[in-house]
């Protein structure tokens, strides 16, 4: 099992509660949990743990006395200096440039599109882009390659045959364009305190309060990364040292639903697909679909889960009503919502099973022995 398996089960997952992914069952027939096994293999239609008696699948190894190996939190300056290096070249700064404008130059221009002779709908305007970017019609924006502030031009384009305006796709136009201003975005070496103050909107000034702000935010993501480290080493030695019989296939297949959505719902905000919202978050193997990752992944998912819950099973660990109810209260506020509204859209006993996972790792923690590397 990957490290990464279990901080995404639980920053992932938690993220997918306000999805309702699955439905609550009940074992309503008055069968015990023995029967209910023997019939369904296992627990093959339980769709919540609350339906699994987790012995009957997991057998726990010696999880009182996990050892696992973690490097100290550390950030020195040599690590704040190649942050800063990055920002220099991650952020240009633009400065008003007199020269011609040149590809990657930042123009403001106003253009007014004419086809034979006469202004089309659409086709006038204001607009600041990127030359080379793509932003308009390649012939547009070569054209403003050596134009200067102030100065007006007819370029002459021909708009491309998978245009979205299919009354002017492949057909020939001329674009009159006022260069309003031109920024180039010279090579800065050296944070200085001009810089900093514009790539903050002037909330710090100079570079020693910048800096040292950022020393705290890097301290506190890494002491972040640290904690969700030692959480993914030490699922990684339960699981490890458990033995499974057949995952519960309902179960599953509810983890691999909530994962698909959580998925998908976050690439839709980033305005990609599926597959490539996982390729650049690093959860896309290599040869592997979104379908099987995804799979994959939820196999893991599951074997915490109900690894953790026969820990807290055996060590008598419970989520009280109270401890929901408080939670979703708070989650609630946050929200600027009632409790009650926002309710609706939670997985009650899959927030419940979030929350068991939360105090079984606080209890592994206690115990678990810390090695320096």
């Amino acid at each position: 099992m990957k490290k990464s398996t279990f901080l995404l089960t639980v920053i992932a997952l938690m993220a997918m509660i306000l999805t309702g992914c699955g439905n609550e069952t009940s074992n309503e027939s008055g069968e015990n949990d023995e029967d209910k096994a023997a019939e369904s293999g296992l627990y093959s239609d339980a769709v919540y743990l609350k339906d699994i008696v987790t012995s009957d699948i997991v057998t726990l190894g010696d999880y009182k006395n996990i050892e696992i190996t973690l490097a100290d939190v550390e950030i020195t300056e040599e690590d704040i200096d190649v942050e800063m290096d990055n920002l220099l070249i991650s952020y240009p700064m633009p400065v008003d440039s007199e020269a011609p404008a040149a590809e990657g130059d930042e123009v403001n221009i106003d253009y007014v599109g004419r086809k034979d002779g006469v202004e089309f709908e659409g086709g006038s305007g204001n607009g600041t882009l990127k030359i080379g970017s793509g932003s308009y019609i390649a012939d547009l924006e070569q054209g403003l390659i050596g134009m200067t502030k102030g100065e007006v031009k007819e370029v002459p384009v021909t708009f491309p045959d998978n245009y979205d305006n299919t009354e002017l796709a492949g057909q020939p136009a001329v674009f009159t364009v006022t260069m309003n201003t031109i920024q180039s975005f010279p090579v800065i070496t050296e944070m200085t305190d001009e810089y900093v103050a514009w790539l903050t909107t002037d909330e710090y000034t100079n570079v020693a309060d910048f800096r040292e702000q950022y020393r705290t935010d890097m301290i506190a993501q890494a002491e972040s990364n640290y904690v969700m480290e030692r959480q993914g080493l030490i699922a990684e030695a339960v699981v490890d040292g458990c033995e499974f019989k057949e995952l519960p296939q309902a179960y599953l297949q509810r983890l691999v639903d909530n994962r698909t959505t959580g998925y998908t719902q976050y690439a839709q905000m980033y305005g990609v697909d599926l597959e490539t919202f996982m390729m650049i978050s690093q959860l896309l193997p290599e040869g592997q679909t979104a379908e099987e990752a995804i799979a994959d992944q939820a196999g893991n998912d599951a074997k915490i889960y109900l690894a953790y819950q026969a820990i807290a099973d055996a060590e008598n660990i419970n989520v009280e009503e109270s401890e929901i109810d408080e939670g979703i209260a708070q989650m609630a506020e946050q929200a600027g919502t009632t409790a009650e509204e926002y309710a609706v859209n939670i997985d009650k006993e899959f927030y419940k099973e979030s929350l068991m996972i939360d105090k079984v790792t606080a209890f592994l923690e206690e115990s678990t022995v810390i090695n320096k590397q």
